[in-house]
């Protein structure tokens, strides 16, 4: 049979065979070009806002987006990654209204805004401001009692702190971290943090947020009493001087004994400004 032949045998059923896969072609391509509309709801979020502003408060938090997405891909799109970012650009203080247009909405590909409601954001900004205040320490216990606690200085004496107006207006002074007076150390800085007053204010000098407290006052006396075993003798002696001197005095201090007339007196190497109180020797038991 000639290639004719095999070719117009059959023709009708043939024919039929095309056209029916056509049709269902035809079917298949308007499905994925039939397109239908669904709601979302999308939160509202900020975008270049200037540096010298910040937002107070804003409304709505979200709004109602009509998307047209193809009917074959409606369910496999991921509707919780739409969002409306608002572009704040050129905003002043006070109160504003801000269009939301079709291109501030992040959407997945192949889907398209037919509406947005309310197709609007209501803003407040509020400007930022610096502002000085004193520091003021917080400071707990009573010192030890070889210190005369007499008052402070603090190094440095103000702060400049930043926010808004609003969260500006009653601040005075920035407190700093406690301390408690029992750790006093004379002539020696001590370093403490300052607490902002509150979260929307920052610090921003000293620029570590660190300050320097210099306890004033007046170092006491102090008593101890020392003790060292020499040639079967217990010696204790009991001095007295500043604090500084007195509290780094151990046994190497007394250096031996010595006869005065019918009674022993301990040899001792003490610093300048720190004296024998009283003293006693007494044989030690076997």
């Amino acid at each position: 049979m000639s290639g004719r032949g095999i070719f117009m045998k059959n023709l009708p059923l043939k024919f039929l065979s095309l056209l029916l896969a056509f049709l269902l072609w035809m079917m298949v391509s308007g499905e994925k070009r039939q397109r239908v509309e669904i709601m979302v709801r999308a939160p509202v979020g900020f975008q270049n806002l200037p540096k010298n502003l910040e937002l107070i408060s804003f409304s709505p938090k979200e709004v109602k987006i009509r998307l047209r997405v193809q009917k074959n891909l409606m369910f496999s799109q991921d509707y919780r990654s739409i969002s409306v970012m608002v572009d704040l650009s050129g905003a002043r203080e006070g109160e504003e209204i801000f269009p939301i247009k079709k291109n501030m909405v992040i959407l997945p590909e192949d889907v398209e805004v037919v509406k947005i409601s309310p197709s609007y954001v209501r803003v407040k900004l509020e400007a930022i401001l610096q502002k000085k205040v004193k520091i003021k320490p917080v400071i707990l216990g009573t010192p030890p009692p070889w210190f005369e606690f007499k008052g402070y200085k603090v190094i440095p004496p103000r702060a400049v702190i930043s926010g808004t107006k609003t969260s500006l207006a009653r601040v005075r002074v920035i407190y700093t971290e406690p301390f408690n007076l029992r750790d006093s150390k004379i002539g020696e800085p001590i370093r403490l943090k300052l607490i902002p007053p509150k979260e929307a204010i920052s610090i921003i000098s000293p620029e570590d947020g660190m300050v320097s407290l210099i306890l004033e006052g007046e170092e006491g006396k102090e008593r101890k009493s020392i003790k060292k075993s020499i040639d079967g003798y217990l010696v204790i002696v009991t001095v007295e001087g500043l604090h500084s001197l007195v509290s780094r005095l151990n046994q190497d201090v007394i250096k031996g004994l010595e006869r005065k007339g019918r009674r022993l007196v301990p040899v001792v190497d003490l610093p300048a400004g720190v004296r024998i109180i009283k003293f006693k020797i007494t044989r030690e038991r076997k």
